[in-house]
């Protein structure tokens, strides 16, 4: 009898253990996909794609590459922009806080 309350005692431990775990598990923050301004002086960011309101530009998620002249045009490789021939710029982590 000691042995049958023994081994329940530690599958209940070991099933506690489990469920803190995959709950932790389940609490981790989801990874959302980053866009910026692309104002070289404004480090406004959103988690969804848009326009700045205080610049009036299209987001650009990061890792693509966007037109200066042109927000709007954005690719995921480099080279020219279709409407000025300018070279693409790659968006980058932007770090700071914005202020005006």
């Amino acid at each position: 009898m000691k042995k049958i309350i023994s081994l329940a005692a530690g599958l209940m431990i070991a099933a506690s253990g489990f469920s803190q775990t995959a709950n932790a598990e389940n609490k981790a923050p989801k990874v959302s996909a980053k866009y910026c301004c692309t104002n070289e002086k404004c480090n406004h960011c959103s988690s969804e794609p848009g326009m700045c309101s205080h610049h009036k530009t299209a987001y650009v998620k990061q890792g693509m590459y966007y037109c200066p002249m042109h927000s709007e045009a954005t690719s995921e490789t480099t080279g020219k922009c279709s409407k000025c021939g300018m070279d693409m710029m790659r968006m980058e982590m932007k770090k700071k806080e914005h202020k005006h």
